[in-house]
């Protein structure tokens, strides 16, 4: 579950190591498997260089590109599904790094445009892959769900590609229960364009 995340990909500045995400997308060929990616842009997992990297905005901006357009380009064709952008939004649904405390190299320097440009810098290195805005607690939390619908709602208003949601569901056995479950999933079939939902994480406890 590391294997394609930005620190394991991305490891100097000049430097991309896909050893690893190569040897897992071989075993599911193999295999007749489809992968999901995970995950071009995260707040989290991300090498020191880029923590660190200075510049003005254009040069965050031209940086994220060249990390999302190389590995996209690289598995151009062998993926089913990309986590373009993860976990970039609070509980009340704004945006990560907006608030005093909160952690986002991303929102930081480039702010909240960050997510469209990484989606478009996907689409454009992978004409057929679908492109998911990832997150959890998204299966319960109506403040955190709003916050993304508006922000597909805006990308799709502004022609940003974006074909689904996906929903990291660590959940227990009884919570959330399954109206609530259902009532979230209808919220993101309701968009209009439609878009696709997908699980991409799932853990019940007991």
């Amino acid at each position: 579950e590391n294997d394609m995340k930005m620190d394991a990909m991305h490891p100097s500045e000049t430097t991309f190591n896909f050893t690893k995400a190569d040897a897992l997308l071989s075993f599911a060929e193999a295999n007749d498997l489809t992968v999901h990616g995970h995950v071009l842009v995260w707040h989290s997992q991300i090498p020191d260089w880029m923590r660190n990297f200075t510049g003005d905005t254009n040069a965050w901006v031209a940086m994220m590109e060249n990390h999302v357009t190389t590995i996209a380009t690289k598995y151009a064709g062998r993926l089913e599904t990309w986590d373009v952008v993860n976990e970039a939004f609070n509980e009340d649904g704004s945006y990560r790094g907006s608030a005093d405390g909160d952690d986002s190299v991303w929102y930081t320097n480039i702010g909240e445009s960050f997510i469209p440009k990484a989606f478009t810098a996907a689409r454009a290195a992978d004409a057929n892959v679908d492109l998911y805005y990832n997150d959890y607690n998204l299966i319960w939390n109506n403040d955190k769900l709003g916050g993304v619908i508006d922000m597909v709602n805006d990308m799709q208003a502004d022609g940003v590609p974006i074909d689904g949601i996906g929903f990291q569901s660590h959940i227990t056995v009884n919570s959330p229960d399954i109206n609530t479950i259902r009532t979230q999933f209808q919220k993101v079939v309701d968009i209009r364009p439609k878009i696709k939902l997908k699980i991409t994480e799932l853990d019940v406890r007991m």
